[in-house]
C-alpha cells in the first residue's frame, strides 16, 4: 500500500482552536489530491465516527480551512 505523507504548518499544529481530532480530520483533506467522495468514507478510513468527521468539517469551514470540492478553502 502506497503511503501519503502531508504537512501541515507550524501555525496549523499550535493552533489552540483545532483538537486534535480536527487536525487529523485537516490533513486527511489536504493530502487527497481530490475531494473525498463521503463523510463515512473518511471516518471509516480515520477509525471515527461520521459524527466526529462532520463536527470538525463544521468547524474548519466556519475557520476558512476546509478544501472543497473544487480544491479551494
Amino acid at each position: 500500500m502506497k503511503q501519503n505523507f502531508v504537512k501541515l504548518t507550524s501555525e496549523l499544529l499550535r493552533n489552540e482552536n483545532l483538537t486534535s481530532t480536527d487536525k487529523i480530520v485537516l490533513a486527511y483533506n489536504l493530502g487527497h489530491e481530490v475531494y473525498f467522495a463521503s463523510t463515512k468514507h473518511a471516518a471509516e478510513t480515520l477509525g471515527m465516527t461520521t459524527s466526529t468527521v462532520k463536527k470538525s468539517i463544521t468547524k474548519l469551514k466556519k475557520l476558512g480551512l476546509w478544501r472543497d470540492e473544487s480544491g479551494h478553502p
